[in-house]
């Protein structure tokens, strides 16, 4: 029985990720955005300024912002007044985002080059044009490319050291007998050579997300790995993580409020970061006795399940 659910409690977390948009305009098949039905939305400007007015309280704690987690936020046209008002409370916060690349149309990359962001992501996946656009439903690869090129373009005309553009690339084991899936495979010469060096690399290998449901695109297959599960995990340490509606979950790998902690809306997020629910979580990761999402994830629980493409 828990008897004080104020002691033992993390400091207030250093990274606050913020969900503009719960929805995407794609449907890719490795995602449960993509793949699971459930109701979506834009962030309300009440619902950011009551996270703002958080952040305020909290400007000392905070040093990452991640304008980002299931959905497009280019969706939300409030995203770039988003970037501004957060770096206003303090300049230094190094804030992020990720992007499927298809709203990033010149007006888009002109307002984007205006704000002090930090840095962006953007998503190709497989090992060609054709793989990136059977695994990244509705997406044209050769459009999203030119969306990017005009970005660099356009940054390098403006003579700007940020944002610092990534390219992340998720790729597939195809291999049971691998020998190591948990070195990042190499970046696929087809995404190489449209970029070269003129933007950064982040590759992963594909792995199930725990509320993902079974798919006649991939087969789970979990690799005999010496690997034991594991009593801490740094997302309910050092991460909060804001969705469009104000639910609080507990890390980047519930894109489905499968743990919903509380609301912004009717708490704060500091009386979120320390009530019943995250003390009784954080417990059962450092007793083993996962709760539904984290008994299913690849970070803490078991070896870790990855998606065999059946294409």
């Amino acid at each position: 029985m828990i008897k004080n659910q104020y002691s033992n409690q993390p400091p207030f977390p250093r990274v606050l990720r913020i969900e503009p948009a719960s929805q995407c305009n794609l449907a890719c098949s490795l995602c449960p955005t993509g793949t699971i039905d459930m109701k979506r939305g834009l962030m309300t400007d009440d619902i950011f300024n009551k996270i703002l007015s958080e952040i305020e309280l909290h400007k000392n704690d905070i040093k990452v912002v991640v304008l980002y987690h299931g959905g497009e936020p280019l969706l939300n046209k409030s995203f770039f007044k988003y970037i501004d008002e957060i770096k206003r409370i303090n300049s230094s916060f190094f804030i992020k985002t990720v992007s499927n690349g298809t709203g990033l149309t010149k007006k888009v990359s002109e307002k984007l080059l205006l704000t002090d962001i930090d840095s962006i992501d953007f998503s190709l996946d497989g090992q060609s044009a054709s793989e990136n656009e059977h695994i990244r439903i509705k997406s044209k690869t050769d459009i999203i490319i030119n969306n990017i090129k005009y970005l660099i373009d356009l940054k390098k005309r403006k003579n700007l050291l940020k944002p610092v553009i990534f390219l992340a690339s998720t790729q597939f084991i195809k291999d049971r007998n691998i020998v190591n899936p948990l070195d990042d495979p190499p970046v696929p010469d087809w995404i190489y050579n449209e970029f070269k060096e003129n933007v950064k690399y982040k590759t992963t290998y594909a792995m199930k997300w725990p509320d993902m449901p079974a798919s006649g695109e991939y087969e789970f297959v979990t690799l005999e790995m010496e690997m034991e599960d594991k009593n801490e995990c740094d997302h309910v340490i050092s991460t909060m993580t804001v969705r469009a509606d104000g639910s609080v979950v507990p890390c980047c790998f519930d894109l489905t409020t499968k743990l919903n902690m509380g609301n912004v809306l009717t708490e704060s997020l500091n009386e979120i970061w320390k009530n019943k629910k995250y003390l009784k979580l954080r417990e059962s990761i450092k007793k083993k006795t996962f709760m539904s999402l984290c008994s299913k994830c690849n970070v803490v629980s078991k070896p870790p399940t990855y998606l065999l493409p059946k294409f």
